[in-house]
């Protein structure tokens, strides 16, 4: 009966002698996948598909409250590249002005800043990061 007991241990006793077959190993690395390429039909040019396109068309932004002692109706932004007149909405409530669209350095996705009068003005809270969508004139 004793034998019948301690046989088991035994046997376990050895199984790190086994091949490295038995052993677990490092998880098998998964290479990620290759962009896709799409083939335009006319002139056969090959283009790499995109996996998160830039919204170029949408023009919308998030905005924060600038520089409140600086005057006026301005909105800082990367969407633009020249400092000109636009038309500003806000996405929620749909308000919309005319501000002076002055360009910042960033990419198209980093946030814009807005003056205190342009945000009273759109009806939008001085501490919160609200959605805006900018038309330039």
């Amino acid at each position: 009966m004793r034998i019948l007991i301690c046989l088991p241990f035994v046997l376990l006793a050895g199984c790190g002698q086994l091949p490295a077959v038995f052993q677990p190993g490092p998880p098998p690395v998964v290479e990620p996948a290759a962009p896709e390429l799409v083939l335009e039909e006319e002139g056969a040019e090959i283009e790499e598909a995109v996996a998160e396109p830039v919204p170029a068309a949408s023009r919308e932004t998030l905005v924060t409250l600038g520089n409140a002692a600086e005057p006026g109706l301005w909105v800082k932004t990367p969407l633009v590249s020249t400092q000109g007149q636009g038309r500003v909405t806000a996405v929620e409530s749909g308000r919309s002005i005319e501000v002076t669209l002055i360009p910042i350095d960033g990419p198209a996705t980093a946030g814009s800043r807005a003056s205190l009068a342009a945000l009273q003005a759109l009806g939008l809270p001085l501490t919160a990061v609200s959605p805006l969508r900018i038309d330039t004139l």
